[in-house]
């Protein structure tokens, strides 16, 4: 019946209800600080538990299943969000090499190897790291391993302020394009989630 009807359940009653469990998949390419205020203050007062997977093994068996793909001009069913797609940076790496792909390694995540090809940049770069979520790249750019490509701008505020990360000027008008299937119990969610996503990190500094 989704969380704010267990919530309510919760405050009402003198009986503490079991936890609504939820299994929620995340696409690789979206940022766990994206989604965890959702459940976060259901999970505090114990009405909702929640697990968070992006084992593409789990997919179809979550409840509430939160994906995301490179925008191609159409809109994915059940679509929540667009979020820009931007490359990052630390701004001491961009200073000693400049935007050269040729002599700096570049930090793409595992789901979109394709990439490489369609931005045409196979073979000519100094050097190509793969990782498995949005988390890890972003550590890595943050240490000055390379250029990552696919950061959610909404997630480095704090890092752009701390001048820790830069946005690099590559191209302009790429999008992810967020979209979230769930079961009966857990449909409510997603004008919930389609809230946080036009809620969380406006006004982020810088342009893809």
């Amino acid at each position: 019946a989704g969380i704010r009807t267990s919530v309510k359940t919760l405050l009402e009653s003198d009986e503490k209800p079991e936890p609504v469990t939820l299994t929620v998949f995340r696409d690789p390419r979206v940022a766990a600080a994206r989604i965890l205020p959702l459940f976060s203050k259901a999970a505090e007062e114990g009405a909702v538990s929640f697990s968070l997977t992006v084992s593409e093994a789990d997919r179809e068996s979550a409840d509430l299943a939160i994906t995301a793909r490179i925008a191609d001009g159409t809109s994915p069913r059940n679509r929540v969000a667009s979020v820009p797609w931007v490359l990052t940076a630390s701004p001491g790496l961009i200073r000693r090499t400049g935007v050269h792909f040729s002599r700096i390694p570049v930090i793409f995540l595992q789901a979109d190897r394709a990439m490489l090809k369609s931005l045409e940049l196979a073979g000519k770069t100094a050097r190509t790291h793969f990782v498995p979520d949005m988390e890890t790249g972003i550590m890595l750019a943050k240490s000055g391993a390379g250029i990552f490509f696919g950061a959610d701008p909404g997630v480095i505020e704090r890092e752009i302020r701390r001048n820790e990360l830069t946005v690099v000027p590559f191209f302009k008008g790429i999008e992810l394009q967020i979209a979230a299937e769930a079961n009966p119990a857990a449909r409510k969610l997603i004008p919930e989630l389609r809230s946080l996503f036009e809620e969380y990190g406006k006004g982020c500094g810088g342009e893809n």
